[in-house]
């Protein structure tokens, strides 16, 4: 079988409630593309491993795929892919309460997403890095990144994101707790 066809039995298998064997799919395809040079879709595959990993409830495993993800994909033209994967891994860092992780990889894909003007990118990653900034006790900042997030997501129609951001916005009233 080709890398494509496991990926796609991998899909399958994953819809079919199957993750095992999904997983033994994705890693035979990665297996396959090791050798091929082929980073852009290695990467990919690491990326899929890395959301099986999520839904089969090992974080810890999702962010070793993810960061393989991005290493493995290295310098090839993967922006979009990039943000996700670096706010997928600060979520999941937020999610065990690991901060400083969190701040730095969801500060990384708002980065990226405000360099290249995508607000939607912005809005989607704004409550979580809000959230890891006010664990800090960097409310300033929190207000920032809700001040920036909230009108665009409020022009979008964006009710989801524009709930959460106005139910964070009271937390970011003050300044940055000292000491």
């Amino acid at each position: 079988p080709t890398p494509a066809a496991l990926r796609e039995t991998a899909r399958r298998l994953q819809g079919q409630g199957d993750l095992t064997q999904a997983e033994t799919a994705l890693q035979q395809a990665e297996h396959l593309l090791a050798s091929t040079g082929d980073r852009t879709t290695r990467a990919q595959v690491h990326e899929e491993l890395g959301v099986l990993a999520l839904h089969q409830g090992d974080a810890a495993l999702a962010q070793k795929r993810f960061l393989r993800a991005l290493e493995t994909a290295g310098d090839v033209e993967w922006e979009e892919r990039v943000w996700r994967l670096r706010r997928r891994m600060g979520e999941i860092a937020l999610a065990v309460g690991d901060h400083a992780k969190a701040i730095k990889n969801l500060t990384a894909a708002w980065d990226r997403a405000t360099d290249y003007q995508d607000l939607d990118q912005v809005v989607g990653i704004s409550a979580p890095l809000a959230r890891a900034l006010l664990a800090v006790g960097e409310i300033d900042r929190a207000r920032q990144v809700v001040e920036v997030a909230l009108p665009h997501a409020q022009r979008r129609h964006l009710g989801a994101h524009v709930e959460e951001l106005r139910s964070l916005q009271p937390l970011t009233l003050g300044g940055d707790r000292c000491g």
